[in-house]
Order: C-alpha cells, then structure tokens, then sequence
C-alpha cells in the first residue's frame, strides 16, 4: 500500500475529481470525502453495524483536510480498485477496516454524513427499520418479493461446462439468455463493441 507521504496533491486531486464524477449521494446529506492514507481516524462502532467517527488524530490527514468532523457517519466505503463506492450495508467496522487495508492507490473515498442527534440516533434509527421489515406480514413480502424481476439462465451438466472453454460459441449462448448478451453473436463481437 502506498503511504500518504509519496501521494502527490496532482494524484489526490485527480482521484478525488474521478471518484465525484461517478459519485451520487445515498442521502440527502451525505457527502465524499477522498483523503490520503494513512486517514488518521479512530472509527467507533455505535451498534447496528453504524460506524462513525470517533476521534481525528492531530495532524493526520483527515484532520488536515477538514472534510470529516467526530461523530460524521460513514455511509459507504471505496472498493478496492478504482474511484466507486460501495454501501457499508451491515459491514460495520470491520468493513471499514479491510476497505481502508484493501486501497492500493494510498487513497481513500468515503461517503460520511453529519447524522441529526449523531451516530447513536443512527443506530437507532437503523434498528427501527430493522424491526419494521422484521413486522412486515408475510403478504406484504410477498408483494415486495413478486416485484423483483429475475434473469433466467440455461443450467448446463457439470460435464458441459467441464468441456467450454472461453472461445466455446454454447458458454456465449448460454451468457445471452437473460445476460445482457443479447446483442453480441461472439466473443469476438463482445469484444470489439468494448
């Protein structure tokens, strides 16, 4: 992993200008922050997997940019290559922890947001959904569960798909039924509309 002293303020910039132009808020107020590793931020755990921060360390990048405040609430995490961001969805600290050990760029994209009445009020706030879709009746699942559209794929013998490899024309033919692949006749196809 690259440490913050070889990241160049040119680098920063450019990995903060690429990691907004694919960035949409998940909320209202939320925000992207893309700091230097290493970030200097102790993250807490307020319970229901919601994780915030907990304290900046005097003179560690976070606390040098200014962009995140103790309390703030991370919202979501960089993956581990490129600019994207990925929702923290019951990762909790520990997916905080392997998403910062996983960049190997030296920068960070998180996506925090000031929560009214701070972290514990997320928790709370978080549980209470919880218990609602927990008391949701079982009509109400099924209402929700009919709406969600599902692909449908040819299954082939353990034996089939044994024999494809790459260039095999039937795995292509198989990736089209319901894929996205419908456009494309080959590989080849695939390839060059890329």
């Amino acid at each position: 992993m690259t440490s913050a002293s070889t990241i160049t303020p040119s680098a920063l910039e450019a990995a903060s200008k690429a990691a907004a132009a694919l960035y949409t808020p998940s909320t209202p107020h939320a925000r992207l922050v893309s700091l230097p590793l290493p970030l200097g931020i102790v993250f807490g755990d307020a319970g229901e997997e919601v994780v915030f921060v907990e304290e900046l360390a005097p003179g560690g990048s976070a606390a040098a940019a200014g962009t995140v405040a103790v309390g703030d609430v991370v919202l979501g995490v960089a993956i581990p290559y490129g600019p994207c961001l990925r929702p923290l969805d019951g990762d909790g600290l520990a997916g905080v922890v392997a998403a910062v050990r996983t960049r190997p760029d030296g920068v960070m994209h998180l996506e925090v947001a000031t929560w009214p009445g701070g972290p514990v009020a997320a928790a709370e706030a978080r549980s209470a959904a919880s218990d609602e879709a927990l008391e949701m009746s079982w009509e109400d699942m099924a209402a929700v569960v009919a709406d969600v559209e599902v692909d449908t794929y040819e299954v082939l013998t353990a034996e089939e798909a044994a024999e494809m490899d790459g260039s095999d024309e039937r795995s292509w033919e198989a990736l089209g039924e319901g894929g996205g692949w419908d456009n494309f006749e080959s590989p080849e196809a695939f390839f060059a509309a890329k």
